[in-house]
């Protein structure tokens, strides 16, 4: 099992600073070759169902969530190459593709884990708005 986090910003209107966010699936737009095993369109898009990220352990850090009172919610992170922040259109894209949230990390962990046969719980912090959203 390994547990990753981040910091991103919140593309999806609910997801405001302060939000926990389960990640349930993500798109990697960071123009790696995929790894080994699959197709790049395997890796592009992961969405929940695919057993990318650990149902149980989204659901035990809902719990934790819930009982702390911490504003959260489930989404799918948006990996973005870096090290700047998107444009507008950008986040306009990201948006209409199904991204909830944008961030420059996490993918990569997540593919290694997986790849090495290890469940995962990703966890996003929003910091900000994404860029034009503010």
């Amino acid at each position: 099992m390994v547990i990753l986090t981040n910091a991103a910003g919140g593309i999806r209107p609910d997801l405001t600073p302060g939000t926990v966010v389960a990640l349930d699936g993500h798109l990697d737009w960071q123009f790696r070759p995929p790894p080994s095993e699959g197709t790049l369109a395997e890796f592009v898009h992961r969405r929940d169902g695919t057993g990318t990220y650990d149902p149980g352990m989204i659901a035990l850090a809902e719990e934790v969530a819930r009982e702390l009172e911490l504003p959260r919610a489930r989404g799918c992170y948006a990996a973005v190459l870096g090290p700047a922040y998107e444009t507008p259109a950008e986040v306009g894209m990201l948006r209409r593709l199904g991204a909830d949230l944008v961030g420059m990390s996490t993918v990569p962990e997540v593919l290694a884990a997986r790849q090495h046969g290890l469940s995962v719980l990703a966890l996003s912090l929003v910091t900000n708005r994404a860029t034009g959203l503010e």
